[in-house]
C-alpha cells in the first residue's frame, strides 16, 4: 500500500503517488548529501560509476575483475527498490552535471534483484590505492560470504557512507565474480522455485467452499 507522506522521520508533508519516497527538499537534501561525498573523493578516481546492489562486496570484486576498480562507497540503503531505481538517476544526472568524469551505470532496470535492501553506490578505481585512509576507516574486501555481506546500521535519513576496497588481483576477481554470480542465479531460481511450490500447495489445501443449504 502506498504512503503518501515523506519518508523523513522528522516530515510529514505529502507526496504524489507517482512522485518520489520523500518531499523534493528532502528528496533534494539527500542527493545534494550524496553529491558532497562524491565530491570529497574527485581528486582520487579517475572516474566514478554509480549503481546500486543489494550485496555491495559481490559487485566490488565484479567491478575489479571487469574494470579494475577497486575502492566503493555505498552511499545510501533503502529497501524501496522504486526509491533506489530513482535515486540512481537522479544522482546520475547530478553528477554529470557537476563533475565531468563520472562514468554511470545505466538507468532502469538493474542491479542485484535478491535481498530485501538496496545500496546506491558509487565505485572508482583509485589513483593511490593508500592516500586515503587510515585502518579501520575502510573494509577491505579479500573474499565473500553471501551470510555476512554489509547491510545497513538503521534506515537513517541522513547519507553515512561506507568505504569498501579491495586489493585481489584482476584475474581471480573475475573468477570470484563468476562463482558469485552462479550463486545468486541458484540462490534466486531456488526462491523462485519454494514460492512456486508454496503457491501450489496453498491451492491444493485449499478449503472446499461450502454449498448453501437449497442449492441444487
Amino acid at each position: 500500500m502506498f504512503d503518501p507522506r515523506c519518508r523523513h522521520p522528522d516530515c510529514d508533508r505529502r507526496v504524489a503517488a507517482d512522485s518520489r519516497t520523500r518531499c523534493r527538499p528532502h528528496w533534494r537534501l539527500l542527493l545534494e548529501k550524496m553529491v558532497t561525498v562524491a565530491k570529497d573523493f574527485k581528486h582520487e578516481a579517475v572516474e566514478f560509476y554509480i549503481g546500486r546492489s543489494s550485496w555491495p562486496e559481490r559487485r566490488l570484486i565484479g567491478h575489479r575483475g571487469a574494470k579494475g576498480y577497486d575502492h566503493m562507497c555505498v552511499l545510501h540503503w533503502t529497501s524501496d527498490k522504486e526509491e533506489a531505481v530513482k535515486l540512481e538517476a537522479d544522482l546520475i544526472k547530478a553528477l554529470h552535471r557537476q563533475l565531468y568524469r563520472t562514468r554511470t551505470a545505466k538507468s532502469g532496470p538493474g542491479g542485484d534483484r535478491i535481498g530485501e535492501w538496496h545500496a546506491l553506490y558509487l565505485a572508482w578505481e583509485a589513483r593511490d590505492f593508500d592516500s586515503l585512509y587510515s585502518e579501520g576507516s575502510v573494509t577491505d574486501v579479500d573474499s565473500l560470504d553471501y551470510g555476512n555481506r554489509l547491510h545497513p546500521t538503521c534506515n537513517a535519513p541522513h547519507v553515512t557512507y561506507t568505504l569498501l576496497r579491495t586489493a585481489m588481483p584482476r584475474d581471480d576477481a573475475r573468477e570470484l565474480g563468476e562463482l558469485a554470480k552462479r550463486y545468486r542465479e541458484r540462490r534466486s531460481a531456488r526462491i523462485q522455485q519454494e514460492f512456486s511450490d508454496f503457491k501450489t500447495w496453498r491451492a491444493d489445501h485449499k478449503p472446499a467452499r461450502r454449498r448453501r443449504k437449497g442449492a441444487g
